[in-house]
């Protein structure tokens, strides 16, 4: 219930503080449930973390505004997001370092291949593209323990 309340507030115009906050209560949360559901606590493997910059395309330079939130999301297949960063009023070029610590399910191991998406929401809250929020994808599969990942925000929505 909890993290139904959180995400309902989360759909509010916080203020940027505040919602990164929500944010990692939502997360926390989370991995206390899938923690409980797996039975006694596992501290997630970790095969180190994934570290890059996001660029902006010199096309889309002009039509980006302050503000809002960039997130880094790894994903594996379809099913939710393995890890999500949450960078508030990021200055391009931002650097980013996605790790265990930024898991949406604690007990996954944080190791092998994934993609990452960065995308920059006027809005600043999670979810998906809305119009005015720009989007890249890294090069193909990016391993855990990667370094000098090179994403570009290239398509707007």
């Amino acid at each position: 219930r909890a993290i139904t309340a959180w995400e309902t507030l989360m759909a509010q115009n916080l203020a940027a503080a505040d919602a990164d906050r929500v944010a990692q209560m939502v997360t926390e949360a989370r991995r206390r449930l899938a923690a409980q559901a797996a039975g006694p606590r596992q501290e997630p493997t970790s095969g180190g973390t994934v570290t890059g910059t996001v660029t902006l395309a010199p096309s889309l330079r002009a039509q980006v505004l302050s503000g809002g939130a960039l997130f880094i999301i790894a994903r594996r297949g379809d099913g939710p997001p393995l890890a999500v960063k949450r960078i508030p009023n990021p200055i391009f070029p931002v650097a980013f370092s996605v790790g265990p610590e930024d898991q949406m399910l604690g007990g996954t191991p944080f190791e092998g291949e994934m993609t990452l998406v960065a995308r920059l929401k006027r809005d600043g809250r999670a979810g998906p593209p809305a119009p005015g929020d720009f989007e890249g994808r890294a090069a193909g599969p990016v391993r855990v323990g990667q370094r000098g990942v090179e994403i570009i925000l290239d398509k707007a929505h």
